[in-house]
């Protein structure tokens, strides 16, 4: 088993999802603040979005 696969197996034992996606450059960091929070705060979950132009928040459910 490579050292990859060994990693794979060892998060996906701890409940983790491999997944890819399409993200906007400019948001990168904010995605990955936002998976390292759901990874190691198990309880949190995200609903909210706050608009960069008009700076009201948006909840996921009304979109």
């Amino acid at each position: 088993m490579s050292r990859n696969a060994k990693y794979e197996a060892a998060k996906k034992a701890q409940g983790l999802k491999k997944v890819t996606l399409w993200i906007p450059e400019k948001r990168e960091s904010e995605f990955h603040m936002l998976a390292k929070a759901c990874c190691d705060y198990r309880h949190l979950t995200f609903n909210t979005l706050r608009d960069t132009e008009s700076g009201k928040y948006v909840s996921l459910e009304n979109l």
